[in-house]
């Protein structure tokens, strides 16, 4: 994914969290790290990451900003 800075102020990037949900209903939850990076505006940052499958099979993946600076 990426995200981009559209705004005219540095933005610092919150940890990223994805949440998978697998076809028998149970979530899972991830926090990828940014590292508290400065993005500039109209400056992008690029992510990838590799999960393992939830073992009865995935329904939905959703990705989103942590609402909490760690």
């Amino acid at each position: 994914g990426k995200a981009f800075n559209r705004g005219g102020r540095p933005a610092t990037l919150p940890p990223i969290e994805i949440h998978v949900t697998g076809t028998d209903g149970k979530a899972v939850r991830y926090k990828l790290g940014t590292s508290a990076k400065a993005l500039e505006p109209g400056a992008r940052f690029s992510f990838s990451s590799r999960l393992e499958a939830l073992k009865d099979g995935v329904k939905t993946v959703h990705v989103d900003f942590s609402a909490e600076e760690n």
